[in-house]
């Protein structure tokens, strides 16, 4: 172990028990301002500090209901912190060891690369796999009906670096890491979580087992207005890298024993403290992303957007989920806003993030529009203009009008190409997490075609008309 790694873990466990702060007073007054200023439908946030909790929530859930500490919530990637500790119990317990190769313990696991012999439990941990979401089916891999049905889809993947030379956050690493659990434990992934994890926490209403449970979901954002929209799963098994649901009641224990250790019982001391300060050292690894001296993870879930952060130098903690496709970070901005409320930091309650992004592309819209019509409007004058221009020079000034069809076309690629390839969406994700834009983007396009139709067509008419009358 490196001098920094133990003076971080030293400074941990002085800090659990030498910090104390205020309890949260100002933190309800300051949410709620917050939620009202941000346009989102309804919100669930939980925050701890100095041993005092609270459980906010507020706005009505996707079924029109009033959203409560009950509500059932998905938190989609926030399921990696607790696929992350579930490993670390097996390595604390001497049943896996973190460096080992994954084949040691999960000898069904197959790819098509010789390279996946090296592959160890940690650079699952670390994304550092090799695995990124471009060398994958993942359309079939989501439609596996169980752990071990995932894991046999793997076999004809290839690997996009060696094992542990690079990182690309990839879901397909922490399904492997939740079948390998399965398989040293001998149970089911779920059952193993509701015994090792949420049974000592009272997490009694969280689970990764989606089949068996039906929440509310949430709404879909365009042009800052709210409709409800149901939900989209991308693997409906018990998935480790996405499959939580949970409520704000349960969030609150993981947070609360994520930000202190605390009720005890599920890692050692020292085991939680060496995992925490590993992940502020690397800044993301184990399920986590470091934020100057804090750590924290978002969820990304179509209709619900959520954010964990903690603050394990002063024991403090807070988790927000919005249930609206909101790609504007207002989970994380709340979240963060309350920990610096609760931490004696002034924060001004926020305000709605896409007010003016909203209008932006609103206004985009509208002149992408007006433009459009202009052009059609005036094709006949266009035409006359190109009389004497040639054919070549004609074609020339027409043919960007139809690409920019391109950006509606290619869009699922770009976002893939603006991620360095390590990221696949679907047409379904992007209709969920992209629909203003791309509503503006289509609105482009058929303005775009509108306005070359038209003028092909004056200019082949114009021709006719000249051609006539010179005979």
């Amino acid at each position: 172990m490196r001098t920094g790694e133990r003076l971080l873990i030293a400074s941990l466990l002085f800090a659990s028990v030498a910090v104390t702060l205020a309890a949260p007073s100002g933190v309800e007054s300051w949410l709620r301002q917050s939620f009202d200023a941000s346009g989102v439908p309804g919100m669930v946030a939980v925050v701890t500090s100095g041993g005092e909790d609270v459980i906010a929530a507020y706005g009505r859930d996707g079924r029109g209901q009033p959203m409560s500490a009950r509500s059932l919530l998905r938190v989609a990637s926030l399921t990696k912190t607790v696929t992350a500790v579930a490993v670390h119990q097996l390595a604390e317990q001497g049943r896996i060891g973190l460096d080992d190769p994954v084949i040691r313990y999960l000898p069904a696991f197959r790819l098509a690369d010789a390279r996946y012999t090296r592959i160890t439990v940690q650079h699952l941990l670390d994304n550092r796999s090799g695995l990124r979401d471009g060398r994958l089916d993942l359309s079939a891999l989501n439609r596996s009906a169980s752990l071990q049905d995932y894991v046999a889809g793997l076999q004809h993947a290839s690997l996009a670096s060696d094992p542990g030379a690079a990182r690309a956050y990839c879901n397909a690493n922490w399904e492997i890491l939740a079948r390998l659990v399965e398989v040293v434990t001998g149970i089911l992934y779920d059952e193993h979580l509701r015994s090792s994890l949420f049974a000592p926490l009272q997490m009694t209403q969280s689970t990764v087992a989606v089949a068996n449970v039906d929440p509310p979901g949430g709404y879909q954002e365009i042009f800052g207005f709210h409709v409800r929209r149901a939900d989209h799963v991308l693997f409906s098994a018990s998935s480790g890298s996405n499959g939580l649901v949970t409520t704000a009641g349960d969030l609150l224990q993981w947070t609360r024993w994520l930000a202190t250790g605390e009720p005890g019982g599920i890692l050692r001391p020292a085991t939680r403290a060496r995992l925490i300060a590993r992940a502020l050292e690397a800044r993301t690894t184990d399920g986590f992303e470091a934020s100057g001296d804090r750590l924290g993870k978002s969820g990304m879930q179509m209709t619900e957007m959520s954010h964990l952060l903690i603050d394990p130098a002063r024991g403090t903690g807070a988790a927000v989920v919005v249930n609206t496709s909101d790609m504007h970070g207002s989970a994380f901005a709340i979240a963060s806003g309350a920990l610096d409320v609760i931490e004696g930091r002034a924060r001004a309650p926020l305000g709605h993030a896409a007010r003016f992004t909203n209008v932006g592309y609103a206004a985009a819209l509208i002149l992408a529009a007006w433009l459009g019509g202009r052009g059609v409007r005036r094709a006949g004058r266009w035409a006359v203009r190109r009389r004497d221009a040639g054919r070549a020079g004609t074609l020339g000034r027409l043919v960007w009008l139809p690409l920019l069809t391109v950006p509606v076309i290619g869009l699922p690629q770009i976002v893939g190409m603006l991620t360095l390839g390590t990221r696949t969406i679907s047409w379904t994700q992007i209709t969920y997490l992209l629909l203003t834009p791309l509503v503006v983007l289509v609105g482009v396009a058929g303005a775009g075609l509108a306005v070359f139709v038209a003028r092909l067509r004056a200019y082949q008419s114009d021709r006719l008309d000249t051609h006539a009358r010179r005979e």
